[in-house]
């Protein structure tokens, strides 16, 4: 799991996020591990690595295995947006928008930050595929 302080800032923000981009792209169901599951959580890993896997079922690119774009391909800058708040135990939240396949629509993901025992960690609140 990746842990942030609890004083975390916006920067620690931004490169625990792209770390766990990077993860992402390599090996979905590793990045999926590195996330805090609540329990009663709704997304499984297995919904999880089949929407970014197959897109959604859709037939944009046939016989072609989907995957999220490498952080280092894309402008960190416009796909990763962070807000810092605090409202009851989540403080902050991460909009990510990256391509799947470099070249095909994005993955919308949002993460919030919460606190899990004396750290903060990183919850998925919204994963889809445009």
């Amino acid at each position: 799991m990746i842990f942030l302080s609890t004083e975390f800032t916006e920067d620690d923000v931004f490169e625990a996020v792209s770390q766990w981009l990077d993860v992402l792209a390599s090996d979905a169901s590793k990045a999926w591990n590195l996330l805090f599951h609540p329990a009663g959580e709704e997304m499984t890993e297995e919904l999880f690595l089949d929407l970014i896997g197959t897109y959604e079922d859709l037939e944009i690119l046939p016989d072609k295995p989907y995957a999220v774009t490498r952080l280092s391909k894309v402008e960190k800058e416009k796909s990763i947006r962070i807000s810092l708040w605090s409202h009851q135990a989540v403080y902050g939240g991460v909009a990510i928008n990256l391509p799947l396949n470099g070249e095909v629509s994005d993955l919308v993901a949002e993460l919030g930050i919460v606190r899990k025992d004396d750290k903060c960690a990183f919850v998925l609140q919204e994963l889809h595929v445009m």
